[in-house]
């Protein structure tokens, strides 16, 4: 499937995590901006959601941020975002992104990125999406995760094709190939 606009990313807005991951969000969102595509994501300027919208709008690239309003005092709106929707509360929020977006894609993040990845993947796993979904697993981060889903299938709670329904890297450059195919 070809990736023809507008990418979604699930990330964490903690500003207390490891620097490496800020940094690595941040060339994300430049590559993801200087290969052409637009992002959509959460619209605050910490952690990892602001350094990624700052990368891409370091290169120019159009950065669309869906906040809820009970976010804006926590999270911060970002100001200098291409646009920038307030929603009324999380489901409007993820359905806005589903809406805007032609694919996923999961950095490291905490229990709203979880339960971003996981509604989607439960979507395609229903039939209700067919947009890729791409977990960024960078310094195996979500490697104790894969392992918990590998004991979900094998208690038979879930089929093992769901995990085809999923493609895992590890590098920015699998990352960039995987948008492309």
């Amino acid at each position: 499937m070809q990736i023809t606009d507008s990418i979604c990313i699930f990330c964490g807005a903690s500003d207390h995590v490891e620097q490496k991951y800020i940094n690595k969000a941040r060339e994300i969102g430049q590559k993801i901006a200087q290969a052409g595509y637009r992002i959509i994501y959460g619209g605050s300027t910490h952690g990892l959601m602001g350094a990624l919208a700052d990368g891409a709008l370091e290169c120019h690239g159009e950065v669309v941020g869906v906040l809820p309003q009970d976010l804006i005092e926590s999270q911060g709106k970002h100001e200098n975002l291409t646009e920038l929707h307030i929603v009324k509360n999380f489901f409007v929020r993820k359905n806005l992104m589903a809406k805007l977006s032609n694919a996923y894609v999961v950095l490291p993040g905490g229990l709203g990125t979880l339960d971003e990845l996981l509604e989607f993947w439960t979507h395609a796993q229903l039939g209700f999406s067919v947009k890729p979904i791409i977990l960024f697993n960078q310094d195996g981060f979500y490697d104790k995760l894969l392992v918990f889903i590998e004991e979900i299938i094998r208690t038979k709670f879930c089929a093992k094709e769901n995990l085809q329904l999923i493609t895992v890297v590890d590098s920015v450059e699998q990352l960039m190939a995987g948008l492309q195919s």
